[in-house]
């Protein structure tokens, strides 16, 4: 996939392989994966409509892909934009071992993420751990107290727990 290529490059980018042709590879990769796309599509084929609504996005999928590179390879080759936007973006920064990178999406985006997705570790514990849960078995969900991710399980949860 694009998405395993563009990290390889990444990779091969932090260990010296010249950014310049990094920004050529990554657009390959995005024509690239516009191949597999359409072949995963194909796979559809035993059924009219879903061959018809793969297609579709595969197509959609495609375009985008093709578009950017159509639009961003010509103003790359003839000015250097990525090139030079990336330069710019890490020309200060210094790497020292054990550095970790925060990334300033997630701290745009967490704010607006946090009150809508939130995981409730207790059911996630209980269907990693027990192969034979069904969604039957995890709904409805018991709270003690006021309904927060922090105090409610499935019955079969805390009927497990209670068990041991």
């Amino acid at each position: 996939s694009s998405s395993t290529s563009t990290s390889v490059i990444v990779s091969l980018v932090g260990n010296g392989i010249d950014a310049k042709a990094a920004i050529y590879m990554v657009m390959g990769a995005n024509i690239g994966t516009s191949v597999t796309n359409t072949i995963v599509a194909m796979g559809q084929m035993g059924n009219g409509d879903e061959l018809e609504r793969a297609f579709a996005a595969a197509t959609v999928h495609d375009m985008f892909n093709f578009l950017s590179v159509l639009v961003l390879l010509p103003v790359e080759a003839i000015t250097g934009y990525l090139y030079h936007l990336t330069y710019w973006m890490t020309s200060n920064y210094q790497a020292n071992d054990g550095d970790s990178w925060k990334s300033p999406f997630k701290t745009m985006v967490y704010p607006m993420v946090k009150p809508v997705i939130q995981s409730n570790k207790k059911l996630l514990t209980e269907v990693a751990s027990n192969p034979s849960v069904t969604c039957d078995d995890i709904y409805p969900i018991v709270c003690d107290g006021e309904p927060t991710y922090d105090n409610c399980a499935s019955e079969s949860y805390l009927k497990n727990k209670t068990e041991q």
